[in-house]
């Protein structure tokens, strides 16, 4: 707010200078059309982002571990309680947007697996290595069988997201691969495909939302009466 002093001087510069005064209230005004014009546009985000969500979230079921900041979404199909008898490959995501991969072995012997590369049609990607030791390759046994969980993260694990969303109705074969050269190859499931292809746009309508909203509280501020 202005001092009574700053009023009166900017009173007395419109006094001498009344085309001054003029020129202001017009740029305030192409100003605030440009502003209300891209707030419209992230609303019409927002509103769409909120969409998907409702829409795609009935697929997931939430979890939150007590020590956890975020939110966690896993594919119904994909949960602990359907999931830990077989080799598959896993995605969940945060309220964030946030995407990690995970390779699950179950088998009678240890493949002691560090890596997970997809094949398809006219392409391959490949995680990075995640070392044994590492806390993101974990290992246990039980009744004669034993289960490997490999966890991915970052830009390499989101390209092999991303190409097997963009191909999840094509036939993808996954390859889970030692620190030396011994291999499981597997075909991947059609509802683990659609369900790393549900994650995906899950995650990049969390991100809309969240950008979103960020950009209307700027241009609401922006906005002068």
């Amino acid at each position: 707010m202005r001092t009574i002093a700053e009023q009166t001087c900017c009173e007395k510069d419109q006094d001498l200078y009344p085309e001054a005064g003029s020129e202001l209230k017009t740029a305030i005004r192409i100003s605030n059309q440009i502003y209300t014009t891209q707030l419209a546009k992230q609303r019409g985000n927002l509103a769409a982002a909120k969409t998907a969500i409702q829409t795609l979230i009935k697929e997931f079921k939430p979890e939150k571990g007590e020590f956890e900041k975020y939110t966690v979404y896993i594919p119904n199909r994909q949960v602990f309680d359907k999931s830990w008898s077989r080799s598959f490959v896993q995605v969940y995501l945060n309220e964030k947007g946030d995407l990690s991969l995970a390779s699950n072995y179950y088998g009678e012997k240890w493949m002691n697996h560090t890596s997970l590369r997809i094949i398809g049609p006219l392409q391959s990607v490949k995680t990075d290595s995640v070392a044994i030791e590492n806390i993101n390759n974990r290992h246990s046994d039980f009744g004669g069988t034993v289960w490997e969980k490999v966890t991915y993260r970052g830009k390499q694990a989101d390209s092999v997201i991303g190409m097997i969303a963009l191909n999840w109705d094509k036939k993808l074969k996954a390859v889970f691969t030692d620190s030396g050269k011994n291999t499981y190859i597997m075909w991947l499931e059609d509802y683990d495909k659609k369900a790393i292809k549900d994650s995906y746009e899950l995650s990049k309508a969390f991100k809309m939302k969240i950008e979103a909203e960020k950009r209307i509280r700027v241009l609401e501020k922006k906005i002068k009466s």
